[in-house]
């Protein structure tokens, strides 16, 4: 498998762009601190389109703890899994997974001042272990 070298400092979505990632079998995952998914869902939309790049999954903290449940379709072909800590207003940890990655959220741990998802992706070789994603906020 080879690697590509992307440049660390880039601007803009523009900059991102230029960037020549070719299509790999690899798992590409997305953060982005949205800032309240009721307010800002059009743009993540918008901002997920003009990057040309098909991401497995999709990590987004600081959600806001509104109408959350409304999101679970945004994104087609994708699951929505969230946890959130309803005393505080602007908590929340979202993860977006693609429809072909086979996996187990688990929501039930949780960790004193921050929310937690922990995503475990079953393996396509039967002979390694489970890859295993950690969101915190």
């Amino acid at each position: 498998m080879s690697t590509i070298e992307i440049p660390h400092i880039y601007k803009d979505v523009t900059d991102f762009t230029h960037f020549n990632i070719p299509p790999m079998n690899c798992l590409k995952i997305f953060h982005l601190n949205i800032r309240s998914l009721n307010r800002n869902h059009n743009a993540l939309i918008a901002l997920l389109a003009s990057l040309g790049l098909q991401f497995d999954i999709i990590v987004l903290s600081e959600l806001w703890v509104y109408n959350l449940e409304l999101f679970e379709n945004m994104l087609p072909s994708y699951s929505f899994h969230f946890q959130i800590d309803d005393a505080n207003q602007s908590s929340g940890i979202g993860v977006f997974i693609v429809s072909k990655i086979q996996y187990i959220a688990d929501s039930k741990l949780h960790l004193p001042g921050c929310e937690y998802l922990k995503i475990t992706m079953k393996s396509k070789n039967e002979d390694k272990q489970p890859f295993v994603l950690h969101c915190i906020y």
